[in-house]
């Protein structure tokens, strides 16, 4: 799961992008990133070249890309979105013009904001499809030891004190994971729809985008349902498990 913060034809946006890999599926995917990475740029090394949203969907490189120029960030992001199909990942997205409910690690510990919670739920009602045995893992790029010791405090709290406590802990791990994106391709592919899920606050701002948002939203699976003013018991986990639809309204 990764943010993303940008002003959107004049809108100061927040937005937030996660996908998710099927653990037996996982190294395969990193592979996949690594010898594409390889073969575009050359790297030898996993942390070479971070897929980053800002730099891949940047403007010169669809001023490359309109001149008949070899842009190697949209030749790896095309490869690296194919392989997330291949693999069987989802997607999940949120944006607002209200960037503040984004900001995890200065939130106040005992309150997760909306954003968070709808998207946990979309969390657990992907993993209510799979193996019962199985349990879902939040991961979030390690910043620093004392925001991230506060964003943990604050996913750990939710779990373990929302009326839907039992569903979200049968799931899902109930404490976040921290690792340094440049070296998580999952990290990297949620910044990529993040930053894409910004440009949904006005699509027509920048239209080059849409094909590209178009192939994540293809991976967009569930329902989404919104929780009112960050109240968890406005959000029924267990209804949320029950729905087996495929459609996701991505925004919020």
């Amino acid at each position: 799961m990764d943010e993303s913060f940008q002003t959107i034809n004049g809108v100061p946006t927040g937005s937030l992008g996660a996908v998710g890999i099927p653990a037996e599926r996982y190294n395969h995917f990193c592979g996949v990133m690594h010898a594409v990475k390889r073969d575009v740029y050359g790297t030898f090394e996993l942390t070479e070249h971070e897929v980053k949203g800002s730099g891949t969907f940047s403007r010169s490189s669809f001023r490359m890309h309109a001149k008949g120029e070899v842009v190697k960030s949209h030749a790896v992001a095309e490869q690296v979105i194919e392989a997330l199909v291949d693999d069987g990942g989802m997607v999940f997205a949120r944006w607002t013009d209200d960037p503040g409910l984004l900001s995890l690690r200065n939130t106040s510990a005992d309150r997760l904001t909306e954003p968070y919670v709808s998207i946990i739920h979309d969390f657990c009602r992907a993993m209510s499809t799979r193996a019962d045995h199985e349990r879902g893992g939040i991961f979030l790029d390690q910043l620093g030891h004392a925001e991230d010791n506060h964003a943990a405090c604050t996913i750990a709290n939710y779990f373990a004190r929302t009326q839907d406590r039992y569903l979200l802990q049968r799931l899902m791990l109930q404490v976040p994971h921290y690792t340094h994106s440049v070296v998580s391709p999952g990290l990297q592919m949620a910044d990529l729809v993040a930053y894409l899920a910004a440009s949904q606050m006005d699509p027509a701002h920048r239209p080059e985008l849409a094909p590209w948002w178009a192939r994540f939203e293809a991976m967009a699976s569930f329902e989404y349902r919104e929780t009112k003013n960050g109240d968890p018991k406005t959000c029924s986990g267990a209804e949320l498990a029950r729905s087996k639809s495929r459609r996701l309204k991505l925004g919020w």
